[in-house]
């Protein structure tokens, strides 16, 4: 499995992620045409949360362009594939699993636990074949 990008040229479109930081963190801020009489009651206010997490929206900002800029580019897992040929054939496992496979016949497990580790060990040796898998007891399952 590798990774690979679909349109790798958009990732330069990255490189501009620090200028446009710069620019939002050194812009002027805007000033009001508003003038107050006096602002001298407002410097004993304390600080609230929002004024104090505001620089983290810009950071949120510049994080959300740069993951959209990645999503642009297309991310892509690559597994390889090859391709086997080969010839099987259809087989069906009929199993019981009636009250009598649960006899201590085979030790140190039952008749049903014996008959699964044989039937898996069939299984993982028949690469190409198909194989389908009849239980019963009373009916068919």
């Amino acid at each position: 499995m590798s990774f690979r990008f679909a349109s790798p040229w958009i990732l330069t479109f990255l490189v501009l992620i620090p200028f446009l930081g710069v620019y939002l963190f050194l812009a002027r801020k805007v000033i009001s045409s508003l003038m107050y009489s006096s602002t001298s009651f407002a410097t004993e206010l304390p600080i609230s949360w929002r004024v104090r997490f505001r620089p983290i929206l810009k950071v949120l900002r510049l994080l959300a362009i740069s993951i959209f800029i990645l999503a642009l580019a297309r991310p892509q897992n690559v597994h390889a594939r090859e391709i086997i040929t080969g010839e099987g054939v259809d087989i069906a496992l009929a199993l019981d699993i009636s009250g009598s496979m649960a006899s201590l016949d085979f030790q140190p497990s039952n008749r049903l636990e014996a008959s699964k580790s044989v039937i898996t060990n069939f299984v993982t040796e028949r690469t190409y074949d198909k194989i389908g898998l009849v239980v019963f007891a009373s009916e068919a399952f």
